[in-house]
C-alpha cells in the first residue's frame, strides 16, 4: 500500500486543520478545534469542551426544575384561592342540591 503524504494547514480565523493530500490536492481529514481557546492537545481539549457541555446541561436541568417548582406554587396558590372563594359563597349561592352531596 503506498504512503499517501499529507501536508496539514491551519486556518488562521478559524483554527481548523485540513490535511491534505499532497498529490492530488484532496482535503482527507477536516480538524475543527473542540474549544474556543485550543491547549494543543486533543485529549485535553476533549475533556474540557465535555466539562464545559455538562456545566451547561446541568445549568439547563436546574432552570427547568425551578421553572416546574414556580409553576406548582401558582397552581397551588390558584387552587387555595378558588377553594377559599368556594367556602365562602357557601352552597346557598352555588348550584342547587343533588342527593349525592346529602351522603
Amino acid at each position: 500500500m503506498p504512503v499517501v503524504r499529507t501536508v496539514q494547514v491551519k486556518c488562521p480565523c478559524c483554527k481548523t486543520v485540513l490535511v491534505v493530500n499532497q498529490e492530488t490536492g484532496e482535503v482527507v481529514e477536516e480538524r475543527k478545534p473542540l474549544v474556543e481557546k485550543s491547549s494543543g492537545d486533543r485529549l485535553t481539549d476533549a475533556l474540557r469542551a465535555h466539562a464545559e457541555h455538562r456545566k451547561k446541561v446541568a445549568g439547563l436541568f436546574s432552570e427547568s426544575i425551578a421553572g416546574l417548582s414556580k409553576k406548582e406554587e401558582e397552581r397551588r396558590a390558584l387552587f387555595e384561592e378558588k377553594l377559599r372563594e368556594a367556602r365562602e359563597r357557601g352552597l346557598d349561592e352555588g348550584t342547587e342540591l343533588k342527593d349525592i352531596d346529602l351522603d
